[in-house]
């Protein structure tokens, strides 16, 4: 999924939803973005403050960049994403 399909697809929603990735064992709060060779990367590191969706809708990457999460040093591409607990999941 590209930042713009997401964009598009969250219009209307709670801003204040924290974005969530996959961890090893839980989801896990998404607290820093980082955009290299037209993917964002989304990584969640301890003791940070979590994003949320107002953040991920008004950032100023390219909207054709590509989501992806990192996982102990992996990268893996997001497809789509879900609601749950009232925060967006993003898989």
């Amino acid at each position: 999924m590209d930042l713009g399909d997401f964009k598009i697809s969250t219009q209307g929603m709670e801003v204040e939803r924290v974005i969530l990735i996959p961890g090893l064992e839980n989801d896990v709060p998404v607290t820093q973005l980082a955009l290299q060779d037209q993917q964002l990367i989304l990584r969640a590191l301890a003791d940070e403050i979590p994003v949320t969706l107002a953040e991920l809708q008004q950032n100023e990457f390219a909207d054709t960049s590509q989501l992806m999460f990192e996982r102990r040093g992996e990268l893996i591409t997001i497809y789509g994403y879900r609601v749950v607990d009232g925060n967006l999941r993003l898989g």
